[in-house]
């Protein structure tokens, strides 16, 4: 009799265990999901995309031309990256339930929109993964430069940018003090940086400004630097520490070429 019992408190000790170990088991938060958008052919797909919160999204750009994610500036969450080049993902988690849109920041007219669904979540949204890489190609099926679309959102400027009006100014100065401005604008049907080639000292700051409608970007073409940029609403800048001579282009528009020459003082 004795061991009788002694049997039924060991068996009801084990499921006593089993049931704490179940709810300990099932009580852990579930992994986070996560999502895909692929850019390809110009747009995003799929827009719009829903996810619950703490969702992952992850943008891959499929096209030979460079994209980027950026929140527009009605969004309750910001995000933006820079430019993609074809295979580069970006991604942001959502901690946050809304309606998120956003655009392409050299294609105003590519928009997205991720709905996220849910509640409970105190976080905001941030980038979890940084590009793989910076631009080194260019796509020969990008639209007509000649016939941009109207961006319907406000463009985020960049990190390295501040906001400018794109009215250009009847006569804009080239050079003030340690400071150049290198101007993107349109000839005939076509586009140029001017002056195509600068000379500067070293410590100069060099700004480039869009007196064009259409979108360009400044890409580093050579191995002394490492620099992209958007230019679209908005003016960029890079001062130069090293001397050297400095390559460039606009991966929308690849006739546009430009040169630093930087020499020292």
């Amino acid at each position: 009799m004795q061991r009788a019992r002694t049997r039924f408190r060991m068996v009801r000790l084990t499921a006593a265990i089993l049931v704490v170990l179940a709810a300990i088991l099932f009580s852990r938060p579930a992994d986070a999901a996560s999502s895909s958008v692929t850019i390809q052919n110009f747009a995003f797909s799929p827009t719009p995309l829903t996810v619950q919160i703490g969702s992952t999204v992850t943008w891959t750009n499929q096209d030979s031309a460079a994209h980027t994610t950026t929140s527009d500036d009605t969004s309750a969450v910001a995000w933006g990256s820079p430019a993609l080049s074809k295979g580069s993902s970006y991604s942001v988690t959502f901690n946050q339930a809304g309606t998120f849109t956003y655009h392409c920041d050299i294609h105003p007219y590519m928009q997205g929109t991720v709905i996220v669904q849910g509640s409970g979540a105190t976080a905001t949204t941030i980038p979890t993964t940084a590009p793989t890489s910076a631009p080194t190609s260019v796509s020969t099926g990008v639209p007509s430069s000649t016939a941009v679309p109207t961006a319907t959102a406000t463009i985020a400027p960049t990190a390295a940018s501040t906001v400018a009006p794109t009215a250009a100014p009847t006569k804009r100065p080239t050079k003030k003090g340690k400071s150049r401005t290198i101007a993107a604008r349109s000839k005939g049907v076509t586009f140029v940086f001017n002056p195509k080639k600068t000379t500067v000292k070293v410590g100069t700051k060099v700004t480039w400004v869009n007196d064009s409608q259409a979108p360009h970007t400044v890409t580093s073409t050579n191995k002394k630097w490492k620099f992209n940029r958007s230019l679209n609403r908005s003016r960029v800048s890079y001062t130069f520490k090293k001397a050297g001579t400095y390559l460039y282009r606009c991966t929308i528009h690849p006739s546009m070429t430009g040169m630093i020459v930087v020499k020292k003082r």
